[in-house]
Parts: C-alpha cells; sequence; structure tokens
C-alpha cells in the first residue's frame, strides 16, 4: 500500500503529522510506500518522523522531498537507515540537508565495530540539498567500502561539491562494484573531474548511467564504457586492443547501438 499525505483544510499540520506518527508506530504490514513530498514539515517534525520509523519493520520507499529537513532529520534518518530492514528507496531532494547532513547519511551506511549497519538501502536521492565539498567526499568514502552496502542509485544534482567533491567521487568508482547509476549534473565540478571519471569508467565494471556536466567529447567517451556496463559486455572492451577505441568512437559517432556491432559483430569496419 501507498500512502500519499495531502495537507487538510480541517486538521493542523501538527494532527495530522501525530496521526501519521502513531500510524507508522503501529506497524501496518500494508504501508510499503510514504510519500510526504511538499508537505513542508519542517526539521524538527522531520526528526520525529524519523524516531518512528525506526520502530517500523516494513516501509520500503520513503519520498521526503521539498520538506525544510536539515540536520536533525539527518540524525534521526541515520540510525533508520542503519537498522530499517526494508528501507530501499530514501528521496531526500530540495531540503537543507549541507555538508553535515550529508556526512551523517554517509555513515550510516558504512559499517564499522562501534557503528554496525545492516543498511538494505539502494536508492539515495540528495539532488538540490546545499552540500559542498565535505560532503562529497563523506560519500565517496562511503562508496570505496562498497562491500558494507547496496547502493545502487546515486543521486547528488544542483549541489556544491565543486572540482574537489566531484574528483573524490570519480576516484571512488575505482574501488565501487555495486553503484550502478550517478548523477552529478549542476555541481561546478570542471574539466578536471570529467577526466577523472573517465579514466575510472574504464575499470569500473557496474555502473552504467553516469550523468554530470562535460565536453560531448568527454560524454562519447564515457558512453563508449557505460554501453558495455549497461549490457554485460565489459569483456569486449578488455579485449580491444587499445589502439582501436579511437577509431569505434569516430565510427559509431558517440552512439551506445551502433558500438557492439563495430566490435563484435562486424570487426572489419575497425580495420
Amino acid at each position: 500500500m501507498a500512502v500519499v499525505y495531502s495537507q487538510s483544510a480541517f486538521m493542523s499540520l501538527s494532527d495530522q503529522l501525530d496521526h501519521l506518527i502513531q500510524e507508522i508506530r503501529s506497524n501496518p504490514p500494508s504501508l510499503r510506500k510514504l510519500d510526504l513530498s511538499n508537505y513542508q514539515i519542517g526539521d524538527d517534525n522531520g526528526y520525529r518522523l524519523g524516531q518512528a520509523l525506526i520502530q517500523n519493520t516494513h516501509i520500503e520507499t520513503l519520498n521526503l522531498n521539498s520538506n525544510r529537513l536539515g540536520l536533525r532529520t539527518a540524525q534521526a534518518l541515520v540510525d533508520v537507515i542503519r537498522v530499517h530492514p526494508t528501507l530501499r528507496v530514501l528521496s531526500l531532494n530540495n531540503n537543507w540537508l549541507r555538508d553535515e547532513g550529508c556526512v551523517l547519511l554517509a555513515s550510516s551506511l558504512t559499517n564499522s565495530i562501534r557503528h554496525p549497519s545492516q543498511s538494505k538501502l539502494e536508492v539515495l536521492n540528495l539532488s538540490n540539498n546545499h552540500i559542498g565539498c565535505m560532503g562529497a567526499i563523506a560519500m565517496a568514502t562511503t562508496l570505496c567500502n562498497n562491500n558494507d552496502n547496496q547502493l545502487k542509485q546515486l543521486s547528488l544534482d544542483d549541489n556544491f561539491c565543486g572540482a574537489e567533491g566531484c574528483q573524490a567521487l570519480a576516484k571512488s568508482l575505482s574501488e565501487n562494484s555495486t553503484l550502478e547509476q550517478l548523477t552529478l549534473k549542476g555541481n561546478y565540478g570542471g574539466h578536471l573531474s570529467a577526466k577523472s571519471f573517465l579514466q575510472s569508467s574504464k575499470t569500473n565494471c557496474t555502473i552504467y548511467r553516469l550523468s554530470l556536466d562535460c565536453s560531448i567529447s568527454c560524454r562519447r567517451q564515457l558512453e563508449y564504457w557505460l554501453f558495455f556496463n549497461r549490457f554485460g559486455k565489459r569483456a569486449l572492451a578488455s579485449e580491444l586492443a587499445s589502439s582501436l577505441w579511437p577509431l569505434v568512437l569516430e565510427k559509431s559517432a558517440g552512439k551506445a547501438h551502433l558500438m557492439h556491432p563495430l566490435i563484435e559483430g562486424r570487426p572489419e569496419v575497425l580495420t
């Protein structure tokens, strides 16, 4: 069952949240998806919601987009992510988590002796949260420890990660083997971070969607490697002589659907 809440003209926001929190704590097995997007509950109420979620064991998808959430909410969600047995999708787009909140959420995905984590989270959306370099580096560290989590999709669009933060994320892909999709548009990463992503994409065998600001030439080269991951053809790319890569890109015009025939089905076009 999916629950989408909207403000009622007959109940105050506080009364509606009290009712919702009570329902979450009652832990009904049918409550699998909770959508509170654009509800503007604020950070204190976000903390209350997080505390209630610790007692819930059935919610799989939680949408808290556009709710003016900040550090207090992040503090509550850390424990939720670490222990919740079914939560797989968490969307926090368009809030105010900043670096501090991002660091906390990144820590919740990493297992340690002091803070053990059994996170089942696969999709995390932190776009438009005023996250800077420090938050991006913390998330990159988490991605390097990929054996500790099951994260497959990470969205960080429209933040302030900058060149240093984006390069840290790029380098983390060289060690990560679980992430499949990463979006980083609008982060002022610059040319060097795009080159770092290109370098990492040559060895990463799982990521198949990578969205970032880069030149057309860089995008075409990235798409070459992403294509092989997307269709499980990485072995082909590994066996192809490196001297032929530019020719493949030129003849396919950077179009993924043409690359596989060029390499596997019609090798004569490379001569």
